[in-house]
This record gives C-alpha cells, sequence and structure tokens, in this order.
C-alpha cells in the first residue's frame, strides 16, 4: 500500500496473503484487520491497528520486515491458526489478547494491558510482560518462550503478581528476565498466591534504568 489512506470506523479490512504497509501510512482507527492464508505475512511498518484477528480456521499469518501493534484486540481465536512473530520483530498488544490458536516465531509480542493474559492456546515466542502503564498479574500456564517482566516507568513503581489464585503452577519453558529500564523499581511478587513456579532456563535481572529489579 502507498500513499495515506484511512480506512473507516466499524469496516472489516480483509487480506488473504500479504499486507505491505511499508510504502504508506493507514489509519485502521475503528476497524478489524482480518488476516487469512496459509502462509500469508504482515509488513506492518511500525503502524498501529485497531483489531487484528488471525484466520479462522488453518492459516498462518508473520509479522516480518517491520513492527506492529495493535490498539485493540489481538484474536488468534481458532485452535488451527498461528500468528508466527519473526525474529527482531515485536508485536505490541496493548489491550486484550484472545488465544484459542498459537503464537510462535523467534520474535516478541508485548502484552502491555491490565487484563489477565490469557491461559488458553499456546504461546513460545518471547512474551514480555509491559507493566510501563499498568500492575500485571501472570497466569498459571505453559509458557514456551523466554519471558521478560518489564517496566519503562519514571513516575509510578510496578508491580507484576505471579498466579492469579492458590495452587497455580506457572511452567516457563524458557529463561524469565526482570528488566526494569525506568527510573522506578519493578516487583515480580509470588506472596500473595504462593504458586509453584518452574523455570527450565536462566533467571535474570537485566534492566538497564534507574530501578530496582526486586523479586
Amino acid at each position: 500500500i502507498s500513499g495515506t489512506y484511512t480506512v473507516q470506523s466499524g469496516a472489516a479490512f480483509a487480506s488473504n496473503g500479504t499486507l505491505d504497509l511499508t510504502g504508506g501510512t493507514v489509519t485502521m482507527t475503528g476497524t478489524t484487520v482480518l488476516m487469512h492464508g496459509t502462509s500469508g505475512s504482515i509488513l506492518g511498518n511500525g503502524q498501529t491497528f485497531n483489531h487484528l484477528t488471525i484466520g479462522d480456521g488453518a492459516d498462518t499469518i508473520t509479522v516480518s520486515t517491520s513492527d506492529l501493534t495493535v490498539a485493540g484486540t489481538l484474536s488468534i481465536g481458532h485452535a488451527s491458526a498461528v500468528l508466527s512473530i519473526s525474529s527482531g520483530r515485536t508485536v505490541t498488544a496493548n489491550s486484550t489478547v484472545t488465544l484459542t490458536g498459537t503464537i510462535s516465531g523467534a520474535g516478541r509480542l508485548t502484552y502491555a494491558h491490565s487484563a489477565t493474559f490469557p491461559t488458553t492456546g499456546t504461546i513460545s515466542s518471547i512474551l514480555r510482560f509491559d507493566a510501563t502503564n499498568t500492575n500485571q498479574d501472570v497466569p498459571e500456564r505453559t509458557y514456551g518462550g523466554a519471558v521478560e517482566f518489564y517496566s519503562g516507568s519514571s513516575s509510578n513503581a510496578r508491580v507484576i503478581t505471579m498466579g492469579t489464585d492458590s495452587g497455580q503452577i506457572l511452567t516457563f519453558a524458557g529463561d524469565v528476565s526482570l528488566l526494569a529500564n525506568g527510573s522506578q523499581n519493578l516487583t515480580v511478587d509470588a506472596g500473595p498466591n504462593a504458586p509453584l513456579i518452574l523455570i527450565t532456563g536462566d533467571l535474570d535481572f537485566t534492566g538497564t534504568g534507574g530501578g530496582n529489579e526486586v523479586i
């Protein structure tokens, strides 16, 4: 897509194949982007979608070349649907995620919302819990890739709480990192729910800001 376009609020924009936004600016406010195809891709050009839905069947959509932000709901709602995030790429979800299918790849899903991340589906990409603007809860599930607990806040200390109830098991198949990249502290707190936490990889404190990382 070349040039500057606005897709009307409430409309649905569907693509069966490759959606390439690198040549222009597309305003998707109020719009749902529907992606289909067994080998489709999104070249997001760092732009923001309102809602993004990946497939209604055995669809695999890859985010490659550039990053993408979803301001509204990110939905991988079919058990056979796959959102693959390529190495070095980031998909930022600023609102709720519906996950029945799979989020995979060597890239990163950044989850920056206060609602609890879904316990359904499969997540094997890097997953960043971004608590810069809100405290977050980490639910019981298996996390198949590396997990990052992150805050870039320079105004408020943030808390990421492990588990949502007592007696839960949180399984991390990769590395777990804490990153306080702002001036405020980031605390990962297992005290309220006392879950069993299983980490196969390393536990690292890798923040670059002035805040402390606290467990």
